[in-house]
């Protein structure tokens, strides 16, 4: 799954728990979606524990749960949810599967993923960050549906964002700087596609909120769409801070350094700056 410019794609994060097994009593645990997976947030006090209601629900959810094909975890899921209509534990399943089809690299699934997490929990943070990303990452100027797909990336990323701010996302052991770095996230979603339309200004500002938050991560793709905001504006000198910073966070990702190199090279000439020796 590749960022648009051909970056890498975004870490996508999601907080899966094994629920409580309320017939006997087990105290909910937090628990990987995937065995490669971090180890996922608790939720924090006050937070709604989704939980089972019944001993067969909660049979019935470990054994989709635990299910090693993918394929067949994603039927038994379905089945679960018409089984146990009411169930909480409809959305983990489906995190859990949006997470996994993310580390198999296939965005068509995971974006549909996150979109069933979202039809039975509109507030899973995890899911609206999900989705607001991997469509913006796939979204070009030309798409037929493209007014569609930018109020679906605003309405997801902004209901993030707000559910952060307020408190109402907040889980336990998580740093300030990882929940901006989540944060972050959503803003990048909302520059990427204010770049793909064109709104540069509006772009700037969005893409400047994503890489001041991500402090533990700095992701070159972001630096460098703000480069090319501030670049389409004539904002050459701003830019070309901007590359400077960029070109240093890019040894890791070839494609990146390639591109910000470029960028740096071009924003030198238009700024009449000599290359360092």
């Amino acid at each position: 799954m590749k960022r648009i410019l051909g970056l890498s794609a975004v870490v996508l994060i999601t907080a899966g728990m094994l629920p409580a097994q309320t017939a006997g009593g087990v105290a909910p645990q937090p628990q990987p979606a995937s065995p490669q997976a971090e180890p996922s947030p608790q939720p924090a006090t006050g937070t709604k524990i989704k939980a089972a209601k019944t001993q067969q629900e909660y049979a019935a959810y470990q054994a989709s749960a635990s299910e090693k094909d993918i394929a067949k975890a994603e039927t038994e899921a379905s089945e679960f949810a018409s089984k146990f209509p009411d169930s909480d534990l409809r959305s983990v399943l489906y995190e859990q599967l949006m997470q996994r089809y993310e580390q198999a690299n296939n965005a068509e699934k995971t974006l549909e993923m996150s979109r069933k997490v979202l039809a039975f929990d509109p507030d899973s943070v995890p899911a609206l960050l999900t989705a607001s990303s991997v469509m913006a990452e796939r979204t070009n100027e030309t798409d037929p549906d493209l007014q569609q797909r930018h109020e679906e990336i605003m309405k997801d990323s902004s209901r993030a964002i707000q559910l952060i701010d307020t408190g109402a996302f907040q889980p336990s052991q998580i740093t300030p700087e990882q929940l901006n770095s989540y944060k972050s996230s959503a803003y990048a979603a909302q520059g990427t596609l204010e770049l793909i339309e064109k709104n540069n200004e509006a772009a700037e500002q969005s893409l400047r909120k994503a890489t001041e938050l991500n402090t533990l991560n700095p992701e070159p793709a972001i630096w460098l769409r703000l480069v090319i905001a501030l670049d389409h504006q004539k904002k050459y000198a701003d830019a070309l801070a901007v590359a400077n910073r960029a070109l240093a966070i890019s040894a890791s990702d070839p494609d990146a350094l390639k591109q910000v190199t470029y960028e740096q090279t071009r924003l030198k000439v238009l700024t009449d700056t000599k290359p360092a020796h």
